[in-house]
């Protein structure tokens, strides 16, 4: 009988551990409104539309925090940010921007890594961020 009984949690142990390996990983509150400021302040500063200055910014922080807090998972929080993208219009290819180098002088404070997070955003929304950031000088 206690064999059998070992048998039964030995194979609940390893069903739970296949199941939590397998599975999208849940994000948090913070990690959704991390993700907001973050998005939120590249786009404020890169995105040609949101430069211009004719859309209350701030206004459309408040306005996403409810669907952001209740994303479910990455792909739910990457389609949000994507049709935020997609409403403030398409973007056309700068090719000065393209040319621009940077300085390293100003680079110090400058970490987008976070753009390339594939725990955190999709594919499809990844890509989004490289357009955006690759086209970004077009309003000088």
């Amino acid at each position: 009988m206690q064999n059998m009984i070992r048998k039964i949690i030995l194979l609940l142990i390893i069903s739970s551990i296949s199941v939590l390996s397998f599975s999208q990983e849940i994000l948090t509150e913070n990690q959704k409104l991390e993700s907001l400021c973050k998005v939120w302040g590249f786009l404020k500063y890169y995105h040609p539309a949101v430069i211009k200055g004719k859309i209350d910014w701030d206004q459309q922080l408040v306005k996403f925090i409810p669907a952001v807090i209740s994303a479910k998972d990455q792909q739910e929080l990457s389609n949000l940010y994507l049709g935020w993208i997609n409403s403030l219009g398409s973007i056309s290819v700068c090719k000065k921007c393209q040319r621009t180098v940077i300085p390293d002088s100003l680079k110090r404070n400058l970490d987008m890594k976070w753009l390339e997070n594939r725990n955190l955003f999709s594919d499809s929304l990844i890509a989004a961020f490289n357009v955006i950031r690759d086209n970004r000088g077009q309003h000088i």
